[in-house]
This record gives structure tokens, C-alpha cells and sequence, in this order.
């Protein structure tokens, strides 16, 4: 083996957080021949943990986007190096040919909720005497990041996204979305107030923006009880 080469390499780019890719390396031997390498005869190094990872899958290795990492190329940062275990150092390492095409955070698409009006269990309002009754809880059915490619970026079930209620001793809010994806729902109702607000905070990096929605929580206004004889008397 003469050398690990990314000269005749395909560029990879990942342009967003979800991109993966996996990594194929080629020892090229005098007389020009050159084999795939597998990813046991490898070391593999990450130089920068903040902005791609690399993970063993079988004899290759799968690369990924870091959450939160910035825009970047092979070509300016160095991001991984790979280099050949039996060598001992002895042929020169390379760096795969990566860019990081991603989109910015740029704004909020509103935060909508599955239901507005919910119930405490101990309420009225949730007797199974009624026809139509209000859930005890909800789930956040919209979390969107407007990025700066126009896209919009599902944030459903990721722990970056913070959740607050204006009333926690009415409605109760989980922690965040990654908790709310685990257990199935979002808020509930715990209390016997009118209203609160479900503040949701977005964390992308230094990128932090909040939306906000209305929950309502269903009381009886008023029970009225009128009695009559059954079966009536003209039966």
C-alpha cells in the first residue's frame, strides 16, 4: 500500500442536520490497483466533535450532523481524518471531502395544539354522563423552524424545545418535546382555572425564539335537575 488518496473522491454535502452519509476508503497499491478498505483496518479520528460524529455500522462507518453545528467544508476546517491502523502513522492520513451546506434558523411557524379546550379529571365537565366531553390532555401538534433554504424544520419530539405554562398548578406542561413524544402528550389539565398559556422555547445554538398558544380548560357554568314519574301515569 502506497497511500489513502481523496483525490478522485466525490465531494459530500449535507445540507441539514438530518443528512447522513458513509464513508468508503481506498488503499491504492504502485501498480495502480486500489481495493475498499474495511472500517476495522481503519482509525478513524473526529477533529470536531461540535460539528459531525461518526458511528461503526457494520464494516463502514456512518457520518453525521452534529445538532446545532454551523456551516463548514474539509476544504477550510478540518473535520474527520482517517488513516490506516497496520501502518503505525507510516502513510499519511486523510481528510474525507465533507461540506456543511446547512440552513440557519430564521423564524417561527405558530405553535398549534391538538386540542384548545380541555378537562380535569375531577371535573364535571369529564363525567361520562355527558355526550361530549373535553380530553384531560393534549399534545403539541406544530413546532416549525423556518430555515433560510425556506424549508421548514419539524422540531416534534426534540428535547431543544422547552415547554411553560403560565399556570402550572392548572395546566401542567412536560419539560419538553422529547418527553411529550415519549409519554404522549404535551399538557394536561390538573386545575380549575379559565385559561393558560403554553410558552414554547426554541433552542438551535445561540438561535432562541418563543411561541405561544392558548389552552382552555372547560368548567360546568351551571347544573339544572328537573324530576318526573316514569313510567308516567297514563301508562
Amino acid at each position: 500500500v502506497t497511500s489513502l488518496s481523496d483525490r478522485e473522491a466525490r465531494e459530500q454535502a449535507f445540507t441539514s442536520e438530518d443528512s447522513t452519509g458513509y464513508l468508503y476508503t481506498y488503499a491504492r497499491y504502485p501498480n495502480g490497483d486500489a481495493h475498499v478498505v474495511e472500517a476495522s483496518e481503519l482509525n478513524m479520528d473526529i477533529i470536531d466533535v461540535t460539528k459531525v460524529s461518526a458511528t461503526l455500522e457494520g464494516a463502514r462507518y456512518r457520518i453525521g450532523v452534529v445538532q446545532d453545528a454551523p456551516a463548514a467544508s474539509s476544504c477550510t476546517d478540518e473535520l474527520l481524518r482517517v488513516s490506516l491502523r497496520a501502518c503505525n502513522g507510516s502513510i499519511g492520513a486523510v481528510r474525507p471531502p465533507l461540506v456543511l451546506r446547512l440552513p440557519t434558523p430564521v423564524g417561527l411557524r405558530p405553535l398549534v395544539l391538538s386540542h384548545k379546550n380541555i378537562a380535569s379529571p375531577a371535573s364535571f365537565a369529564r363525567s361520562g354522563a355527558l355526550s361530549d366531553r373535553p380530553p384531560e390532555i393534549g399534545s403539541v401538534s406544530q413546532a416549525l423552524v423556518v430555515m433560510s433554504d425556506s424549508s421548514d424544520k419539524d422540531m416534534l419530539g426534540d428535547a431543544r424545545v422547552h415547554l411553560r405554562s403560565s399556570d402550572p398548578g392548572c395546566v401542567e406542561v412536560l419539560a419538553n418535546l422529547s418527553a411529550a413524544a415519549t409519554v404522549g402528550f404535551a399538557y394536561r389539565a390538573v386545575g380549575s382555572c379559565t385559561h393558560a398559556t403554553i410558552t414554547a422555547t426554541f433552542n438551535l445554538g445561540k438561535w432562541v425564539r418563543r411561541a405561544e398558544a392558548m389552552v382552555y380548560v372547560v368548567r360546568p357554568r351551571s347544573l339544572s335537575v328537573r324530576g318526573s314519574v316514569y313510567p308516567s301515569c297514563g301508562v
